[in-house]
């Protein structure tokens, strides 16, 4: 089975909230939403797995 590994990367905090600075969490956040799954918050930063046509995603 292929695995993949997609990377959001992004500033924490209010003021880059919805800037340029976090497209790597907003564009995660709609792939999120379009699948249906969630993150997980572990160490440093947020988590998930995605099985999608005998692929696994793990962003």
């Amino acid at each position: 089975m292929e695995k993949f590994l997609i990377v959001g990367l992004g500033n924490p905090g209010f003021v880059y909230e919805k800037t340029r600075h976090n497209l790597g969490f907003l564009i995660l956040d709609q792939i999120a939403k379009k699948y249906s799954f969630s993150f997980l918050e572990k160490k440093l930063g947020f988590v998930s797995k995605l099985n999608f046509e005998k692929k696994n995603f793990f962003f």
